[in-house]
């Protein structure tokens, strides 16, 4: 099913990237708030600054957070989007800086 435009949960102020700007790791954490119900296996997607997919990775869910820890050394500098979603929504999204 393909994810439907929007945030359609208001996590974005849970979300947490660092470092930012980066040049070798990309590190993401979304806190859940209490009771949060996920539709799948959420995942964090990369997009470049035209909106074009480059890559996505499966999360790592805890009881209260979702997290992503990735080696990004190979992409070139400039600045990129990183969405959570799960398989029905967006969850949340930021930038990143790559050096």
């Amino acid at each position: 099913m393909p994810i439907r435009e929007g945030l359609t949960i208001d996590l974005q102020a849970q979300l947490r990237i660092a470092p930012n700007p980066t040049s070798n790791w990309l590190q993401a954490e979304l806190s859940l708030p209490p009771g949060a119900s996920l539709k799948g296996d959420a995942r964090a997607v990369l997009l470049n600054a035209q909106g074009q997919e480059l890559r996505a990775w499966p999360m790592l869910r805890t009881d209260d957070s979702l997290h992503l820890k990735e080696d990004i050394s190979a992409l070139p500098g400039g600045v990129y989007y990183l969405h959570i979603a799960d398989a029905e929504r967006w969850l949340a999204g930021g930038k990143v800086v790559v050096e």
